[in-house]
């Protein structure tokens, strides 16, 4: 169904042998729970599930390439320092310093938004990885290693 994002669920009992040349391959499901709004021999994208493993995994925002490597940031260190500002007064202002430190990883099976990482060996996972703003710390990171 044309951009439908509906979210149905089904028991496969029939997985056909031939992909077609538009890859895709006939599965019959009986829905859970039924829906007047499906017709026979409509076409639908389905995700099937055939088992459950655990695996370390993060956004796949969080993670970027490379030179044909895939690395993520992690936080090597936070520092406070105080700045006077500028006006005389005596107030003071906290800036907040955050260094990073890129780590390759081995990158594996992706899905619904989330890629399979696997870590460097002693890798510890208490530490924080940047999810959000990833590429940007690696345009930074590339933009100082080209003025140096």
């Amino acid at each position: 169904m044309n951009n439908e994002t509906k979210e149905r669920f089904a028991d496969v009992h029939l997985i056909g042998r031939e992909i077609s040349a538009e890859r895709t391959v006939r599965v019959h499901g009986h829905l859970s729970q039924e829906d007047n709004n499906l017709l026979p021999g409509m076409y639908l994208k389905g995700i099937v599930e055939t088992g459950i493993a655990t695996t370390t995994a993060l956004p796949d925002k969080a993670i970027v390439q490379a030179a044909g490597k895939s690395y993520i940031f992690i936080v090597a260190n936070e520092k406070n320092s105080e700045k006077k500002p500028a006006d005389g007064k005596n107030e003071v202002a906290t800036e907040k310093h955050i260094l990073f430190k890129r780590i390759e990883v081995t990158t594996g099976v992706s899905e619904n938004g989330y890629t399979e990482v696997i870590l460097p060996g002693g890798f510890n996972r208490k530490i924080s990885v940047v999810i959000n703003g990833a590429y940007d710390l690696l345009s930074k990171m590339n933009n100082v290693e080209e003025e140096e």
